[in-house]
Formats: C-alpha cells, sequence, structure tokens
C-alpha cells in the first residue's frame, strides 16, 4: 500500500534549494516499508506518496488502497496490490475453486538423496521456494524491544540489541529495516533532555544467521523517530537528530562498514543504491537526490503537475510524477540525473480540461501508475501498464450488479488487466477488465461471498486474495446465496499461474511473502499463532510468539 507525503510548492527544474529554506519540520515524514509497513492512501488524496510500504495484510475491513510493498504484504483493510510489490507473472486458469484447500497440488522436483541435492542435480528447496536456512522473517517484540530472526526450517535467532553503555534511566527505543541480504537495528536513548541521553548503537546483520556484519556507536547523534532506509549492500541511510545541533536545519546520515559515510541536510526517503545516490526531501518534502560519495545533489528535472501529483517508489529511490513537457503529458520517472519520459496522451483531454488528478498510486513493480481524475461527482480511472499502454475505465458495474461500497479502486493483475468486486442481490465475486474495449466479466479466481459486512481484494506477485468479515464498512441485505457461496467471515487464497487454491472459513490476518508463494495466517481464535504455509507444497511453519512478524524483502 501507497504512504503519503506530500509534495508542496512548485520544484523547478533543477531548481536548487539553499540551506536557508532547507528546515526539516517534524512533520515531513517519510516513511518506508514496514512493511507491515502498510501505508495507505485516501481516496481523495493527491500529494506525494511512496510506494514501498508496504507489506499486505487482509483483515477484511474496508479497502482504501495498497502500495507497492517489495517487502510482501500485510494488508490494513486496502484494496490493490500491495506493494510495493510487484506482480510478476503469468496469470493463468484459477484451479478449482468448487473446493475447499488448494485446488492443485505441485508436482514433485526430484527426490532427496544422501547428498542433500535432489535426483536432478539441484540444491534441496526448502519451504517458501528458498534453499534451507534462509532467514525469511524479522519478530519485533515492541514491549522488550527485542527483535528475533524466523528462518524457514523454523530456527530462531535472537539479535543483539543492546545499547552499551546506556544511561540508567534511559528510555530505549528502536528503529529497523530489511532489504537484500542485510537486517538493521538501531538501538537508541530517547528520553532526550542533554547529552547524557544522546546514545546510539547501530548494526547490520547477515539476514540467515543473525551475525552482526558492522557495527557503530554514536553519543552526538541518534535517529528521530522516522523509518531508515538499508541498502541492498548493507549502507544504512536515516534522519537524525542531536542537541549539538542548534541551526534550524534538519540532517541525516549515512553509516556503513567504515562508519559516517555522509551527514546532510535533509530527510532520507530512501535507500542508498549500488550507483550512490539516494532519495531525499528538504524544505517543505522538496524531491531530490543525493549522491553520498560525491556530496553532488540533483533537483527534479521536469516542473511537477499541479504542484504535487508524483510519489515515490522508495525502495529504488525513484521518484515518479506528472508533468507537462512541451504541451504533452507524461509520466517521469527520475532517479537523479537518469531521466525516462512516458507519454501519456490518453490523459490530456482530462488534465487539459476540467478534471483534476484526485488520486494517483503506483501498482506492480512501481511502474504501473493509476490515477483517479476528477469533475465534480464524475470519477473516471485511468492506468498506465508497464508496456505504456492505457486503460480508460468508468467503474460502471455490469448489468444486474452493483458496488460493495467496500472495494472502490481496481486491483492491476499481472498482465496489466483491472480486477474490481461486483455484487448482485444474493452474492459477491471478482470481476476482471482485460482491455480498454472489453467489458467487465467474471474472473473466475474465487468462489462468491455473501452475508458479510466488510471487504478486502488485494493482489501481491501473482497471488490474490480475497477476505470478507462479519463486520466492516460494507453491510448489505442479501437474497437466499447460491450453494457454493461461502457466507460471512472467509478468506480465499489464490495463485492461477501455478494452479493453486486455498479457502479459509474466517476472516484471517494475512501476509503475503515477497515472491507471493507463501504466506502468513493468524488463526480463527485471538490467542492463535501466525502459521506460514506454502501455496505449492505442505509445508508450514508455526510462528514463534516472539513478536508481530514481517516478510524480508529480497531485493
Amino acid at each position: 500500500m501507497l504512504s503519503v507525503a506530500a509534495v508542496v510548492g512548485c520544484v523547478e527544474p533543477g531548481g536548487e534549494v539553499s540551506d536557508s529554506t532547507s528546515e526539516t519540520s517534524s512533520d515531513t515524514s517519510s516513511t518506508g516499508e514496514t512493511d507491515s509497513d502498510t501505508d495507505s492512501d485516501s481516496d481523495s488524496d493527491t500529494s506525494t506518496g511512496d510506494s514501498d510500504s508496504d507489506t499486505s495484510s487482509s483483515t477484511g475491513d474496508t479497502e482504501t488502497d495498497s502500495s507497492t510493498d517489495e517487502s510482501g504484504d500485510t494488508e490494513s483493510g486496502e484494496s490493490g496490490e500491495s506493494g510495493e510489490s510487484g506482480e510478476s507473472g503469468e496469470s493463468g486458469e484459477s484451479g478449482e475453486s468448487g473446493e475447499s484447500g488448494e485446488s492443485g497440488e505441485s508436482g514433485e522436483s526430484g527426490e532427496s538423496g544422501e547428498s542433500g541435492e535432489t535426483d536432478t542435480g539441484e540444491e534441496p528447496e526448502g519451504p517458501c521456494g528458498w534453499e534451507p536456512g534462509r532467514g525469511i522473517m524479522t519478530l519485533l517484540d515492541e514491549d522488550t524491544l527485542t527483535v528475533s530472526l524466523l528462518r524457514n526450517d523454523a530456527v530462531t535467532i535472537e539479535l543483539d540489541t543492546s545499547l552499551p553503555a546506556a544511561a540508567d534511566d534511559a528510555v530505549l527505543d528502536l528503529v529497523m529495516d530489511t532489504r537484500g541480504e542485510s537486517l538493521f537495528v538501531g538501538v537508541y536513548d530517547d528520553l532526550g533532555g542533554g547529552v547524557e541521553h544522546t546514545r546510539a548503537h547501530y548494526r547490520v546483520y547477515d539476514r540467515d544467521t543473525g551475525a552482526v556484519v558492522w557495527e557503530f556507536a554514536d553519543d552526538v547523534w541518534e535517529p528521530e523517530g522516522r523509518p531508515p532506509f538499508v541498502a541492498s549492500d548493507g549502507r544504512v541511510a536515516f534522519f537524525g537528530y542531536s542537541p549539538a545541533n542548534e541551526s534550524d536545519n534538519g540532517y541525516s546520515r549515512v553509516l556503513g562498514p567504515d562508519g559516517l559515510v555522509d551527514h546532510f541536510v535533509g530527510v532520507a526517503v530512501g535507500p542508498v543504491m549500488p550507483d550512490d545516490w539516494m532519495a531525499i526531501e528538504v524544505g517543505e518534502s522538496y524531491p531530490r537526490f543525493r549522491n553520498v560519495v560525491t556530496k553532488q545533489e540533483a533537483g527534479i528535472a521536469h516542473t511537477i503537475w499541479a504542484d504535487h501529483i508524483g510519489t515515490w517508489l522508495r525502495s529504488e529511490s525513484l521518484f515518479i510524477y506528472l508533468s507537462s513537457i512541451n504541451g504533452e503529458l507524461h509520466v517521469v520517472e527520475q532517479h537523479a540525473n537518469d531521466v525516462t519520459l512516458r507519454p501519456w496522451p490518453e490523459l490530456e483531454p482530462y488534465l487539459f480540461g476540467d478534471w483534476t488528478v484526485s488520486y494517483l498510486a503506483l501498482r506492480g513493480h512501481g511502474h504501473d501508475v493509476l490515477v483517479r481524475v476528477s469533475n465534480n461527482d464524475q470519477h473516471r480511472w485511468l492506468h498506465l501498464a508497464e508496456d505504456d499502454t492505457s486503460n480508460d475505465v468508468l467503474m460502471i458495474p455490469p448489468q444486474g450488479h452493483s458496488a460493495t461500497g467496500c472495494v472502490t479502486q481496481p486491483v492491476v493483475g499481472t498482465q496489466g488487466e483491472l480486477f474490481t468486486v461486483w455484487r448482485d442481490a444474493a452474492s459477491a465475486n471478482i470481476w476482471e477488465l482485460v482491455g480498454p474495449n472489453d467489458a467487465w466479466a467474471p474472473a473466475e479466481l474465487s468462489l462468491p461471498v455473501s452475508q458479510f459486512a466488510g471487504l478486502y481484494l488485494g493482489m501481491h506477485e501473482g497471488t490474490y486474495w480475497l477476505t470478507a468479515s462479519e463486520t466492516g464498512s460494507c453491510p448489505g441485505v442479501w437474497d437466499p446465496p447460491p450453494m457454493e457461496a461461502l457466507l460471512g467471515g472467509s478468506s480465499q487464497i489464490m495463485r492461477p499461474q501455478d494452479n493453486a487454491y486455498v479457502s479459509l472459513g474466517y476472516a484471517a490476518g494475512l501476509q503475503i511473502a515477497p515472491e507471493g508463494r507463501c504466506y502468513a495466517r493468524l488463526g480463527p481464535s485471538p490467542d492463535d499463532p501466525w502459521v506460514v504455509e506454502d501455496l505449492l507444497g505442505p509445508e508450514t511453519i508455526e510462528v514463534p510468539d516472539l513478536g508481530t512478524p514481517s516478510w524480508i524483502p529480497n531485493d
């Protein structure tokens, strides 16, 4: 799901922002993906958002939106494919949906021999398709401030999150982020009030073994509390605080194996990329880029449409925005001085007329752009696919159907098709719109649902889920439902490209894994633990009660 950080004011091409205007206020926040950092936007939001939050899970609540999230999905009642997520893979036919449970079994890939290899000579495959012993989740206990690593062989490793030389009355807090092979935790004294309480300790761990790769102690600067960003190579960027800072400027810091890498005015809003450039915001959330090695900065290449119609794809330190260039509308993708222009002529009749953009979000791996344009009470959805084809959709239900009131935004599928939920008098189900000249048609992904009051539709990396709950904001009056319908609370998880289908008889909390093959679910009882299940195999992992689980993104 997209977390919104407003970009206020007009940023001219290449415009510089002096230190005197670079004051970073406490409300200039940038949320990364926590993913379960589900970041959600309201329908009326027109500001800059970020698309990695992520994580998508499902509670069956009213949908508002979900972002592109690279860390998996933890749905918080937002419809749309989450995350920071990308939806790759082919969309095949759904498995048999008339049965509860998986509708297709994965074929055997070879038996394991004594050497631990399969009979094909390949390394053995563990749960979720990763090699055995792969770190898959972090478990954060916010009460004890402990972090544990869960591997796909069910081994848990508690990480060292101590703060050496902390004051006796220290009030500890921590920030963390994960990406690729790195897991970062920064613990600090949040009491404030003087230099004796300015102390922080930063550690980057190996995601599989939990071993400390590097650590750094600081008694001058500490995290300000906003989410940090760990890069694929282990460098970490975060917004900092120091009582020694007597200026009006806010500063961010970048740390690495050799200590301090960079210290600059502005807010870190994305990780350092392999080219040493990262996303930052200065002043009143003006988007910019900084090279942490050369200390160069780059501004926005083109004027942002209406001053603020843009969003961060934070995992790539990429800013995506609308701009009118030589009288033509474009989606601009910019990372530092690397600028890609994507013409969108289908949007011009609206924005060059009396329509305005009332919502912008990213889908897929962040390169599917979805906007809602509005003119008084009229609304249309336009979708620019990754291949630059455009859909113009008026959300009008098929004859005899109506909207549910919960799922209000279309979900973008693996092939650029659009999905939503329509209902008739007796039940509701998923419908799809394949192309701009097609009509809505049943998607044949799921069983119908009925007698619900909350509904959530999501998609992540080719895995779709539909969660219905008995409480929510879209209760309805129902005729007798069809025999195959799921009544009240239910959860359906579908991966059509692998002919996999799972049905649960309750509204489950769900977290979808980064590649979409595995998911974590809560049981029907409040005391039930999280359980990780593989859509393509029989493996299950019961998650220990060591804190809130979050998938570790693999890139």
